[in-house]
């Protein structure tokens, strides 16, 4: 039973993780708090104090799976740990942790960036946090998530998450902030799907877009069937006295996919 959480997926997975304590100082292993820690946070926990309370109050069923052997760390055991932990090594493995949950990843992935508000302080010079997610619709689960220095470093932190996952079968949709070429090619590299939101301000990009679109659809309209083929869908709908047309093209030609 001791070695049952070693033995675990999960420590496979965090194995890689480097120890940044002295020898001296491992009277907890790596698996003792790192397995104690995500369950405590998965329970609603969000200190280290409450984080602590938690393992002690849970000990017998966790000596039982092999885990806090020695008892339960304290909230500055925690913290030191973690203080000093390498966030990259970190990040990479539970990406690669949550993604062993969900197994294949069908439909939709969506990726986006959120500023945290009330993270920044402009008088001490302190930037807000941007973190940028990937969350898999159909299984309601977050992926991952990116810290990036500020909106403006956006795009790196979707390139670089779009580089941890897995995405083969799946549909990536990003906002305007992500409709660049090297995005769409990081995609197809992982054999996956993306619809990308495209506004004014990526230059010709948008003019080129509606102008294709319109040749294409007027070649439908005139029956060119050998000539175009794509699904067109329009739907009406009244707001406040006014009418909306919202239409939808579906289009089967590479060439214009290629382009973007």
């Amino acid at each position: 039973m001791a070695h049952k959480i070693e033995e675990s997926r999960f420590m496979q997975i965090f194995s890689v993780l480097p120890d940044p304590r002295k020898p001296r100082n491992q009277l907890y292993s790596v698996p003792d708090i790192l397995g104690t820690t995500i369950l405590a946070v998965l329970c609603g926990y969000e200190d280290w104090e409450d984080v602590s309370l938690w393992t002690q109050a849970q000990l017998p069923w966790l000596q039982s799976l092999g885990i806090c052997l020695e008892g339960a760390p304290s909230h500055d055991t925690y913290n030191r740990f973690f203080r000093f932990l390498d966030p990259d090594v970190m990040q990479r493995c539970f990406i690669e942790w949550t993604q062993s949950l969900v197994g294949k990843i069908e439909g939709v992935v969506a990726i986006d960036g959120k500023t945290l508000r009330g993270s920044g302080e402009a008088a001490c010079n302190l930037d807000a946090i941007h973190i940028v997610s990937a969350f898999a619709s159909a299984n309601e689960l977050v992926l991952g998530q990116l810290k990036t220095s500020g909106k403006g470093k956006e795009l790196e932190g979707i390139k670089l998450i779009i580089k941890l996952l897995d995405l083969e079968g799946a549909t990536v949709t990003i906002d305007a902030g992500g409709c660049h070429k090297e995005v769409a090619k990081l995609i197809r590299e992982k054999k996956g799907d993306y619809i990308l939101g495209l506004k004014g301000n990526q230059g010709s990009l948008l003019a080129e877009v509606e102008n294709f679109f319109g040749q294409v659809m007027e070649m439908e309209q005139r029956e060119w069937e050998k000539e175009c083929e794509c699904d067109y869908f329009v739907s009406m709908e009244k707001s406040r006295n006014r009418r909306i047309k919202d239409g939808r093209t579906e289009i089967l030609y590479q060439q214009f996919r290629s382009r973007c």
